[in-house]
């Protein structure tokens, strides 16, 4: 009996990858490179009184401190006119 033409190989997972990136690109998905979505790009905002750029996060922890250690006479809001901190 000859079983060639009945039994294949299982595809390789790097093989099935470039397949579903041919398909993707047929049907018109545009993905990164790495194929990772894209992140956001970081916001940044300045302090009010010593221009001083700090990342904006969730809990705004750095500018929390840097208002208490740099400005102890001024309110948050006076250094983050807008930003919020927990």
């Amino acid at each position: 009996f000859f079983f060639g033409s009945c039994l294949r190989m299982p595809q390789s997972h790097a093989q099935a990858r470039r397949n579903k990136a041919k398909k993707d690109a047929k049907a018109g998905v545009v993905k990164d490179i790495s194929g990772k979505a894209p992140k956001a790009p970081e916001t940044t905002v300045t302090c009010a009184l010593c221009s001083l750029p700090l990342r904006v996060t969730k809990r705004n922890v750095e500018m929390k401190q840097h208002a208490e250690a740099k400005h102890p006479k001024d309110s948050f809001q006076t250094c983050w006119p807008g930003q919020t901190c927990e």
